[in-house]
């Protein structure tokens, strides 16, 4: 099977997982993590230690994590002040976006 990663991605919840942003100018880099995040979706992609290059293809979703956090605890762990507040700004715009405001 061809991938040529032009596939939409899978849905899960309310968050889209997808390969590559289609801007670049929506990710932010965080260090302390070696990670980089969209800021639009939430998706976190690890870097190569090495090149620094992205990797795609093992990405997770912020949301997803910080709902599942017994077992990703570490990870959050190990952001630093910085880093967190790029992190929260993130979690706090997606988690906020399907409350109604009454």
């Amino acid at each position: 099977m061809k991938n040529d990663n032009k596939t939409k991605g899978n849905t899960m919840g309310n968050f889209e997982y997808s390969h590559k942003p289609k801007r670049y100018e929506d990710m932010e880099l965080i260090f302390s993590v070696g990670s980089v995040i969209n800021t639009k979706n939430g998706m976190v992609y690890p870097l190569k230690k090495a090149s620094g290059a992205i990797l795609w293809n093992e990405g997770f979703n912020i949301v997803d994590a910080y709902n599942d956090y017994d077992n990703n605890y570490r990870w959050f762990l190990q952001i630093d002040v910085f880093d967190k507040k790029i992190v929260n700004k993130v979690l706090l715009k997606l988690l906020t976006k399907n409350v109604k405001k009454s």
